[in-house]
């Protein structure tokens, strides 16, 4: 087995790890999977790199993406239209000099549609390249910051403060769905949040249902200026691919299949 860094190995103290409880394979060694991102394709055993996993697994959670997107790679975002996926590798190709210039992205549209997973798939990559990220919802945002309605101490909540201002990429994933907090509170937090984020020329990522009027309307026209002012924005449309992606993944459990962690 490869030696662990320093980090690699913090990652596994205190965090649940055996070799009998890894995500991918639980505790067999090896999983099947697709031979290929094209599926359906021949299906392969593979011998499974539990620790990475682990790391992997435990690193991403650190930066708050949810292991359901962990799993998901681009071969996944068969639904993505020309135009966004236009948009993410571009930003991938010119990751150095975008993240320097606090260049964000501003994806809107219909619900279902892969904004998200967009987000998610790029957050990935530039974490897994050396850029620290976050990914939070908005409403995990608000609850993050309002003592009220937070379970964290203050201590943790100043911990999570800093790291959403200071990280190198924030996630901000649909606002318009958060819950108890008044739009004054909300409307107030996204202007902090985003006025220093783009003072300091750190991006933010923001995924949304609404419209770009819509959302003007409920977070005020200087908020969407914050947003526009250093960002790309694209408006995401066509059908929910959620059905479909519940289809494939009734198949994958049907024929044995794994999903593992991936980069991308």
């Amino acid at each position: 087995m490869r030696t662990l860094t320093n980090f690699e190995a913090s990652l596994l103290t205190d965090s649940g790890y055996t070799p009998t409880n890894c995500l991918t394979c639980r505790g067999k060694k090896t999983f099947r999977w697709w031979a290929t991102d094209t599926r359906p394709s021949e299906i392969v055993e593979y011998e499974c790199r539990c620790v990475d996993q682990w790391i992997m697994y435990r690193y991403f959670e650190h930066c708050g993406i949810p292991l359901g997107y962990q799993r998901l790679g681009w071969g996944d975002a068969t639904h993505m239209d020309s135009a966004a996926a236009s948009i993410i590798f571009d930003y991938v190709g010119e990751a150095d000099a975008r993240v320097a210039a606090g260049w964000g992205l501003f994806f809107h549209g219909a619900s279902g549609t892969g904004k998200t997973m967009a987000t998610a798939l790029l957050t990935k990559y530039l974490v897994s390249v050396g850029f620290t990220g976050y990914f939070t919802t908005f409403n995990g945002l608000l609850s993050m910051l309002d003592s009220r309605d937070s379970a964290l101490t203050k201590e943790q909540r100043q911990g999570v403060h800093d790291k959403i201002l200071n990280a190198q990429v924030l996630v901000l994933d649909d606002p318009g769905r958060e819950h108890r907090a008044s739009i004054e509170f909300a409307v107030s937090a996204f202007d902090q949040v985003l006025r220093q984020r783009v003072a300091s020329r750190r991006p933010t990522f923001v995924t949304t249902n609404y419209s770009m009027n819509e959302f003007e309307q409920r977070y005020t026209t200087p908020i969407l200026r914050l947003l526009t002012e250093r960002s790309d924005q694209h408006p995401f449309t066509g059908s929910d691919f959620r059905p479909s992606a519940n289809k494939r993944e009734r198949e994958e459990i049907s024929l044995g299949l794994s999903r593992p962690v991936v980069v991308g």
